[in-house]
């Protein structure tokens, strides 16, 4: 997945870092990276399953070599998913940055909706 639009200035950095406000019930948050090119969260829970939140800049580039694909929209985005083996891949851009949350279990549509309407961002 890439973003090839010409007419767009991607950023160079990542210049509003993105939380989420609402993670499913029981999932801790266990790791934290946030610097200029990448802000990543993880969340496990304790039956050791994982939510993975990540924002990068828009001249990334995902490859998803093995799974099923397809993709949705969502609030005027569209959403890309993959799922692999115990594997399930959401990513999109929201025309500044790119998004993904992984997760180990299919966490349902309310649930990844929930998810994504309470991403908030923070300017740095």
């Amino acid at each position: 997945i890439t973003y090839g639009d010409s007419e767009i200035n991607t950023l160079d950095r990542i210049y509003e870092s993105y939380e989420l406000s609402y993670v499913p019930a029981g999932y801790e948050q266990i790791f934290g990276l946030d610097n200029a090119m990448v802000n990543k969260k993880e969340w496990r829970n304790d039956a050791g399953e994982h939510v993975i939140f990540t924002q990068t800049v828009l001249d990334s580039v995902f490859t998803f070599e093995e799974g099923e694909r397809e993709s949705f929209e969502y609030r005027g985005c569209e959403i890309f998913f993959c799922r692999c083996d115990s594997c399930y891949v959401y990513i999109w851009n929201d025309g500044k940055y790119f998004v993904s949350i992984d997760s180990s279990v299919d966490l349902g549509t309310n649930e990844l909706f929930a998810i994504i309407d309470g991403i908030r961002g923070t300017e740095l």
